[in-house]
């Protein structure tokens, strides 16, 4: 590649090396030398080396700021301008002539230099001739050796040497009397710029060049050559004097060279800098490629295609530094375009040295390659997630492994050193390595077959790992296999679970009904539980449609013709159906219809999975009926766990005055007054709730406008799947009204209550007032019975009357105190008979009878304070009187004792009364107790 760059990159010194002046090609020993000189862009020369001011004539100093045509000086110029020459960047040959100077010959051409500067380079040679006569002689002797033809001025062959025949393959006498043209193709021949050609020669004007021209055999071969017109002695040309060199073999490589240049140009981006890296130009793929036009780039530098940080390196400096050296530079390298958008270029850089060995500019060829840099970064990614992604290992052709990488080894359990220092056969089940399919599967890679398998590997510790892998064959260079990739992916994980989904299906198939039918509805294929669901055998249902199942009305309805469409197109159904039996009888099932696909997407059939929820729905039809019940008689509402109203039903919105919209979403405590709501009770109500514990009772709550509202109500927490509570439903009935009833027995009882407390505290009182007199008559009794004895006394001994006497006026006074107390005391309880109403006729009673024998204790003591007063006034009486005393205190013993036993009477059902309304107040204060707990 270098040695073809060589020869393209330098024509200038090839063509300078290659071809040869005509002079040189006369005078094979003349010596031959190289002239430069440099010239501004206006032609005006710089500088110039001794060879090539010797051949102007001049010293090298003379010519600075000169033009580079002195017409006294320079023949043979192919142009007289400067500017003609740089069109062409070649000059033909020059002769010199100088004053002084012997006979030159100068042949070069004209090169592009920095800042717009040009340089001729040629070679001369030097006759040493000192006039043109003795060149001329020269030049005859010199006639037998190089290819040589005359021609009339009007192109007619006159005669040829040898040389020039045995180069065209021509005989003498084919070409003489033959014009020129036999030389040239019919297109050229028939061309104006050939008859000018021609014409010109016929004024003396002389040419040189090379030329395309045709052989004998009609091949076509490269002439250099100078047409030289003869002038006679008045000054006319009478003929024309061709001499020539076969340069075809230097033309074809020359043509070859052009052409490498043409396609490479053609093909690569070329782009030319000077040596500190500014844009000469550039060909149209480089702009392509970077997306520039040539205004833009021309004269920028380099530095325009790298990133700033680049830019001013040290790399980048160093770079352009070593190309100003002379090295070159090879490689890919990274660029931007115009649209800062990345390009990865392979390219050279190499410089190009003048003559003098100096670099004067810097050509670079370069592809651009990021497509392919992009493809190699998406392999390297993909590569790179492949191997980070699978296990892969290489063997060769006796199960040796090759290499691992490290997904593969901590698969396994190994170093990926110790994995590739083993065998594949020794991570493998002695039963694997020995089966027919594992050697069928190695002669198969031998042959260069790919196989994808699931295979069965064990790990360091025995353990069973499942790979999906893939065995590629690798070739070698002549295409024989010498290894084989393995590429896989631990599917250990997936084969346990298809493993669980078959176990998970074979358990379905022994626990639900299934059935499998044709995408339109025919049978395939039943287990026996749906059989025996069914009560079919498969024989009778086999190739028979689904709705030989479904009820008739169903069978042939839209729906059930849309629903085995609609399964067709792939779509999934879940639900309840009714199905008839093969005797008859209805069934309910709970199924799901699976659609299943085959590989290309395609329904391949339909599989239902069934189980038998006849009892269930009859048991679900019952609940729901209950649930309806439910929902009409009572009042319910659904909450989710923050409190906030999910929905409720008529029921409850009745109760509560509010419409479904206006309580849906809001919180619960929009039903609870505002200081209950911030209760210590009202938070832990919702979080006993959220905990799953049920609470009911009976709540006072507010309804739409803060109207009052009782409730008999349970809150339910509700259950998801998994346990957790989801909801809470309160069912609830209105107990408002009954509450109101209940508010006016609680004061109705507080008033009864009140009331028999009081009746209470006065039979207490009476009792209290009974025993009183109880001892009262206890105490007159005693007296009585005293006195008696007193009298049988005062019978018995009269001297102790005296004494008596006054005991018996005391005890008189006494009696008379007690019958009067009694008396009130009767009254007393007359009066609080009265009060206690029909509770004391009974008391009402007793108080009369009492207040009766009290009076007449009265007068019994009125009796004997009478008699006493006889006494006193008449002793002698005194026996008399006594024995009326004495009857008189029998009738009083015997009147206290009635007194004291109706006394006990009355005391005894005073007791049973208070014991009767002790027990009614009781039951009454129970009552309003339980109706207040109730509340």
């Amino acid at each position: 590649m270098s040695h073809q760059l060589e020869d393209i990159l330098n024509p200038e010194v090839h063509s300078i090396l290659s071809e040869k002046s005509v002079i040189q090609r006369f005078v094979s020993m003349m010596k031959a030398n190289l002239g430069v000189a440099t010239f501004t862009g206006e032609g005006l020369l710089i500088e110039a080396d001794d060879a090539f001011a010797r051949f102007l004539g001049k010293k090298p100093q003379e010519l600075k700021d000169q033009p580079l045509f002195f017409d006294d000086v320079m023949v043979c110029v192919k142009g007289n301008h400067f500017e003609d020459l740089k069109e062409s960047l070649t000059c033909d040959t020059f002769i010199s002539f100088a004053e002084g100077a012997d006979l030159l010959s100068f042949k070069g051409q004209l090169v592009t230099c920095d800042n717009d500067q040009f340089a001729l380079i040629g070679q001369f040679s030097e006759f040493g001739l000192r006039s043109m006569y003795e060149a001329e002689n020269a030049v005859k002797s010199m006639l037998d050796n190089i290819p040589m033809i005359k021609f009339s001025p009007d192109g007619s062959i006159i005669d040829a040497n040898n040389l020039f025949l045995s180069s065209v393959g021509y005989s003498r006498k084919e070409v003489q009397g033959a014009h020129h043209r036999m030389f040239v193709d019919e297109e050229t021949a028939a061309s104006r710029e050939y008859a000018e050609f021609w014409k010109q020669r016929s004024l003396g004007m002389s040419y040189s060049g090379t030329f395309p021209r045709i052989n004998a055999n009609g091949e076509r071969l490269w002439l250099f050559g100078m047409y030289l017109p003869v002038h006679g002695p008045h000054g006319e040309v009478t003929k024309v004097i061709k001499i020539c060199f076969d340069i075809t073999q230097q033309k074809e490589i020359e043509i070859d060279r052009e052409e490498k240049l043409n396609a490479i140009n053609n093909t690569q981006a070329v782009v030319e800098f000077t040596p500190d890296g500014r844009i000469l130009k550039a060909n149209d793929n480089f702009l392509t490629t970077m997306k520039y036009e040539q205004s833009q780039v021309i004269g920028q530098y380099h530095s325009m295609f790298v990133s700033r940080e680049e830019a001013i390196s040290d790399s980048y400096i160093s770079f352009w530094k070593e190309l100003a050296r002379g090295h070159a530079k090879e490689g890919q390298f990274k660029r931007y375009n115009s649209e800062g958008q990345t390009v990865f270029i392979q390219g050279t850089y190499t410089p190009i040295r003048n003559v003098n060995g100096k670099v004067y500019k810097v050509v670079k060829f370069c592809s651009d390659i990021t497509a392919n840099e992009r493809l190699k970064a998406r392999a390297d990614t993909l590569y790179s997630a492949i191997n980070s992604n699978n296990c892969v290992w290489e063997l060769d052709l006796d199960h040796q492994i090759i290499r691992a990488n490290r997904k593969f080894a901590e698969t396994l359990g190994y170093p990926v050193a110790e994995l590739e220092a083993m065998e594949e056969t020794s991570l493998m089940a002695s039963a694997t390595v020995e089966s027919n399919r594992y050697q069928e599967d190695w002669r198969n890679l031998k042959l260069g077959k790919v196989i994808n398998r699931e295979i069965r590997r064990l790990d360091k510790q025995g353990n069973e790992v499942w790979f999906k892998a893939t065995f590629q064959p690798l070739p070698d260079s002549n295409g024989h296999v010498e290894s084989v990739l393995v590429l896989g992916q631990d599917v250990s994980h997936e084969k346990q679970l298809f493993l669980e989904i078959e176990g998970k299906m074979n358990a379905i198939e022994r626990s639900d009904a299934v059935i499998e039918f044709t995408p339109d509805g025919h049978v395939i294929r039943a287990n026996d539980n749906f059989l025996n669901t069914l009560q079919y055998e498969l024989s009778e249902i086999k190739d028979q449609h689904h709705r030989m199942f479904v009820p008739k009305d169903i069978a042939e309805s839209q729906e059930y013709t849309n629903f085995w469409r609609e399964l067709g197109r792939g779509e999934y159904y879940s639900g309840e159906f009714k199905r008839i039996t093969k005797t008859g009888q209805e069934i309910w099932i709970h199924g799901t219809y699976n659609p299943v696909f085959d590989l290309n997407g395609k329904i391949k059939k339909v599989v239902k999975f069934a189980k038998d929820i006849t009892r269930h729905k009859l048991i679900s039809a019952e609940y729901e009926a209950k649930v309806e019940s439910i929902d009409k008689s009572l009042a319910t509402i659904e909450f989710d766990l923050e409190g906030n109203v999910l929905t409720a039903n008529y029921n409850f919105l009745s109760a509560m005055g509010y419409t479904l919209k206006e309580i849906q979403g809001h919180h619960h405590s929009i039903f609870c007054s505002g200081e209950y709501v911030r209760s210590d009770e009202y938070r832990s109500f919702w979080l006993n709730l959220s905990e799953g514990k049920p609470i009911s009772g009976r709540f006072h709550r507010l309804g739409k406008f803060n109207r009052d509202v009782w409730i008999q109500a349970s809150y339910n927490p509700i259950y998801d799947l998994n346990g957790n509570v989801s909801k809470i439903i309160k069912i609830a009935y209105d107990i408002t009204q009954e509450m109101a009833l209940q508010n006016l027995i609680i004061d109705e009882t507080k008033n009864m209550s009140d009331n028999v407390t009081n009746v209470f505290n006065t039979l207490e009182s009476s009792a209290k007032q009974l025993s009183e007199a109880a001892i009262a008559s206890q105490n007159t009794q005693n007296s009585a019975e005293h006195g008696e004895k007193l009298i049988n006394e005062i019978g018995e001994s009269w001297s102790s009357v005296k004494g008596a006497y006054e005991n018996i006026s005391e005890i008189v006074t006494h009696i008379r105190e007690i019958s009067s107390q009694t008396n009130l005391l009767a009254f007393n309880a007359a009066v609080e008979a009265s009060r206690a109403g029909v509770h004391g006729v009974g008391f009402s009673v007793v108080a009369s009878e009492v207040r009766r024998l009290a009076e007449e204790s009265s007068q019994a003591a009125e009796q004997i304070y009478s008699l006493v007063k006889e006494i006193k006034s008449s002793i002698q009486q005194g026996s008399n009187i006594s024995e009326e005393a004495s009857s008189a205190f029998q009738t009083i013993v015997w009147n206290v004792t009635e007194t004291r036993n109706l006394i006990k009477a009355f005391e005894s059902s005073q007791q049973i009364q208070r014991n009767i309304t002790s027990d009614v107040h009781s039951t009454l204060q129970q009552l309003a107790s339980v109706v207040s707990d109730n509340g």
